[in-house]
């Protein structure tokens, strides 16, 4: 299995949302997880940016069945598109 970097497009959800969702997932279990060793967030143009870099794309759908109806229940639409991951730095 690959890594990939996921590009997650939240538009115009506000920060209190995307607080919310973060809130959910670490009660879900699912904040701080091996298989996503890094998370970004990054906000402009009204649109919160998420940049996640995930041990495989599986990892990362697994992921996507919890946060995307967390996403919804808090209101967000979240639109991702996964890229193999070409090189990392530590």
């Amino acid at each position: 299995m690959a890594k990939v970097l996921a590009l997650v497009h939240l538009k115009g959800a506000t920060t209190k949302q995307y607080d919310n969702l973060v809130q959910d997932l670490t009660n879900a279990g699912q904040l701080k997880l091996k298989e996503r060793p890094h998370h970004f967030a990054s906000i402009k143009d009204g649109e919160i940016l998420v940049v996640d870099i995930w041990e495989s794309a599986e990892d990362f759908d697994k992921f996507g069945e919890i946060m995307v109806p967390l996403a919804k229940k808090n209101g967000i639409d979240a639109e991702a598109e996964l890229f193999p991951l070409y090189n990392e730095l530590d």
